[in-house]
């Protein structure tokens, strides 16, 4: 599962992402499986995560799809805004699918006993290995997103802050796939907001944003924009961004 652009679980996707690399062996017949079963965009990436003795107590298998909305639809909702957690049924299925592919291939070379020493793992984890598995889905579009609109620089962000000035910008603060543009005054965003002024936020704010977004995710779905000021941002959220963000 990746939950952020700064795991290893990243890196290793954006290697099936960008074609260096490509699935071998059950890894390959469950990313083929995955996309039948579920009529969805096959998998980039299928990965089995080890134990670690510490923060992963049980076997992992990671299903990493390319884009969020297909990672969703493996998910359960309370309502559309409430988010239940994983769906329990697909994750049962698609263990149980694994395992049965894995039943059918043979065990997988060991590696040799410096490869060990160093960490290295077999191609593929035996049924043994899988004592307790569970499942994850998740995409690359998500932490690629937030890869993206973490690279605006801090110098980037002040010139166009400088730049938007005139229309009474105070601050502008990304974060993860959004951007928020606090005016100074209720009324200065509110007029930013009829006059076009906000758009023109917006549409600048791309311009940069598109020259660090390498696959194109943004221009496939905008970034998330919020329209706000200084005045909302002290009075009501007490000036802190955790509180205005939650």
């Amino acid at each position: 599962m990746i939950i952020s652009h700064h795991e290893k679980e990243y890196e290793e996707a954006r290697l099936f992402k960008e074609g260096r690399r490509k699935l071998v062996g059950p890894f390959a017949q469950m990313a083929d499986w995955v996309a039948n079963e579920f009529g969805v965009p096959r998998p980039l990436l299928v990965r089995f995560e080890y134990p670690d003795g510490s923060l992963l107590l049980i076997p992992r298998l990671d299903i990493i799809f390319d884009l969020e909305e297909t990672a969703c639809g493996f998910d359960e909702h309370v309502s559309a805004e409430i988010y239940a957690g994983p769906d329990e049924e697909k994750q049962k299925v698609a263990v149980a699918e694994f395992v049965n592919i894995l039943a059918n291939y043979p065990p997988p070379r060991e590696p040799s006993i410096i490869a060990r020493f160093l960490g290295s793992r077999p191609a593929w984890p035996t049924i043994d290995d899988c004592h307790r598995l569970f499942a994850l889905f998740s995409s690359f579009e998500r932490p690629a997103r937030e890869e993206a609109n973490a690279s605006i620089s801090k110098q980037e962000l002040e010139d166009l802050k400088q730049e938007l000035r005139p229309l009474g910008v105070w601050t502008i603060y990304p974060i993860f796939d959004a951007v928020a543009f606090l005016f100074h005054t209720d009324a200065q965003a509110e007029l930013a907001i009829s006059n076009g002024g906000s758009q023109r936020c917006i549409d600048r704010y791309n311009e940069i944003l598109f020259s660090k977004d390498r696959y194109g995710y943004f221009a496939r779905r905008p970034v998330h924009v919020r329209i706000d000021s200084r005045e909302t941002f002290e009075r009501d959220y007490g000036g802190h961004w955790r509180n205005f963000w939650g």
